[in-house]
């Protein structure tokens, strides 16, 4: 019974502890439309993930036939 209590009162910190990082590394994303700026908006950690992960089997079909990255 108590290491169920445990284990969810560590859960939720976690979850707490990531949305407040999450909170903090994105406040300042609408600074420059707060300003009026015309600017391009920050990729999404998905979006950015999923862009990366779509370019992994094109490098290595780069490097295996024989065209280097610079």
């Amino acid at each position: 019974m108590f290491e169920t209590v445990t284990y969810t009162w560590i859960l939720a910190l976690i979850v707490v502890v990531f949305s407040f990082i999450k909170w903090y590394i994105s406040r300042n994303d609408d600074y420059w439309k707060k300003k009026g700026v015309p600017h391009i908006p920050r990729a999404g950690y998905y979006s950015m993930y999923k862009e990366i992960k779509e370019k992994q089997p094109i490098i290595k079909s780069y490097e295996c036939h024989g065209r280097r990255r610079s």
